[in-house]
């Protein structure tokens, strides 16, 4: 009996010390959120799932199990582990006596199934907490049953529940579901507060740009209110900045993108926003011009080399399709200069959205390379891009190019020769890489109007602006 005693006796030191670990690294995690340290908490509630597991795992006839595995089910949950988290969950609701442990459960059930795409499943199981006795726990389910609302666009629901919530950082959802009903005064009423309060940088970049899908104005006097803040980080100023010039660029107010542009470079010169911001004002100049001096002095100015000119990865992409672009606007001629031309132009317009440099390039190529089989298209290509010389354009392609299958098709004539052309051109602009190089095998293209003298084609090259 001695020896059966000493057993129990170990293995109830061996649970609580498990449990005890558990809960150790609970409060580690929840320390490290609180001083903004996501990564190292994240990682600190994994560590605390496998401990509250094993628990689970190895004592389950123990008086607090149903703690262990509710434990196991909130640390999946706060590591982001959601879809793990729900057996476990599921499993101390239905098995627990405890109501305290069957509504904390619930909420954390609740949550992961709002994370996972699944409102009408979170608010079914959210439902019965909000009557419970512990108000903050009614207060945290009433939040989270208000988003799943919310995201079944029943914002109406959304804010009766989110009123009555005194949940932390229930005024952001609140505001977002006051200005989805118009009730824009609201909105700015219950986020006044939160101003002056510290700064959750995650929490307010997801409710302006929630606000500014349907109150621009309202985000962006938001953002100046906490710009003005004295005690926000330099680079936390600088990505307020940036992200609210992307809402007025995607808005398309290019002046006030300019200002908030301008402004993040003056707050964090030095940062990441502060690079990515001085790139959105370059090329936002490049989508204005259709001077090609201008965008090769754009280029002249990402190819300084530095450091504080330096661009962000985001812009190296943008940067390659200039150059190769301006490159090929200066490249020996060759019988595939006009092709490269094209592609060159396609990505300035679907890439860079530089629609008056894109029409710019794709007019060259009739001008430099008249009796090109690729002239007629860049001629259409650039007639859709502008508007205001559309007619001249169209004009010049029946004047000159009369008998092409793409002046035919214009006129409703094109038929089969349409057809086969474009078959014909498509086929030779695959001739060419995404670098803006002949395929490997490939020694070279040419295709010229019926009529035109043929030449050799050779390997183009592109020869890089100086």
């Amino acid at each position: 009996m001695l020896g059966v005693g000493l057993l129990l006796v170990v293995g109830g030191c061996a649970y609580y010390n498990g449990l005890y670990n558990a809960n150790r690294l609970v409060k580690a995690a929840q320390k490290a959120d609180r001083e903004g340290r996501p990564g190292e908490a994240t990682a600190l509630w994994a560590q605390a799932a496998v401990k509250a597991e094993s628990v689970v795992t190895r004592y389950p006839r123990s008086k607090h199990r149903d703690d262990a595995g509710l434990l196991h089910g909130r640390a999946l949950q706060a590591s982001g582990q959601c879809a793990r988290a729900i057996e476990p969950l599921e499993a101390t609701v239905a098995m627990t006596p405890d109501a305290r442990i069957k509504h904390a459960a619930q909420l954390t059930l609740g949550k992961c199934l709002l994370n996972l795409g699944r409102p009408d499943s979170a608010i079914a199981v959210l439902s019965p907490v909000v009557t419970g006795q512990d108000s903050q726990t009614v207060w945290e389910a009433r939040l989270w049953r208000g988003r799943a609302f919310m995201a079944l666009a029943n914002h109406h629901r959304a804010i009766r529940d989110l009123e009555q919530s005194m949940a932390e950082g229930a005024a952001f959802p609140l505001a977002v579901a006051y200005s989805r009903v118009g009730r824009s005064d609201d909105a700015a009423r219950v986020l006044d507060p939160q101003v002056s309060r510290p700064f959750r940088e995650v929490v307010w970049l997801a409710t302006l740009d929630s606000l500014a899908e349907h109150r621009p104005e309202l985000s962006a006097d938001l953002t100046d209110r906490l710009v003005a803040r004295s005690r926000i980080t330099e680079g936390e100023r600088a990505r307020l900045l940036l992200i609210d010039g992307k809402r007025w660029r995607r808005l398309g107010d290019d002046r006030r993108a300019e200002e908030r542009f301008a402004a993040a470079v003056v707050a964090a010169p030095d940062s990441v926003e502060g690079r990515e911001a001085r790139a959105e004002r370059l090329f936002a100049a490049l989508r204005q011009s259709n001077d090609l001096g201008h965008a090769a002095a754009i280029l002249d100015t990402l190819r300084d080399p530095r450091p504080q000119m330096a661009l962000p990865p985001s812009a190296n992409e943008a940067k390659r399709i200039l150059e190769r672009a301006v490159g090929t606007l200066v490249a020996d001629s060759t019988a595939a200069t006009e092709f490269l031309m094209f592609l060159a132009a396609e990505q300035v317009r679907d890439s860079l959205g530089a629609l008056p440099l894109a029409a710019r390039i794709f007019g060259e190529i009739p001008a430099r390379y008249p009796s090109s089989v690729i002239a007629p298209k860049a001629l259409l290509a650039a007639a859709a891009i502008d508007a205001q010389v559309s007619d001249s354009l169209l004009g010049i392609l029946q004047a000159r190019y009369a008998t092409s299958p793409h002046a035919l098709a214009l006129r409703g004539l094109g038929g089969d020769a349409f057809r086969a052309i474009e078959d014909s051109i498509l086929g030779l602009l695959g001739f060419f890489g995404s670098d803006g190089e002949l395929s490997p095998g490939v020694e070279g293209v040419g295709v010229r109007e019926r009529g035109a003298t043929e030449t050799k084609p050779k390997k183009p090259g592109i020869v890089p602006y100086r």
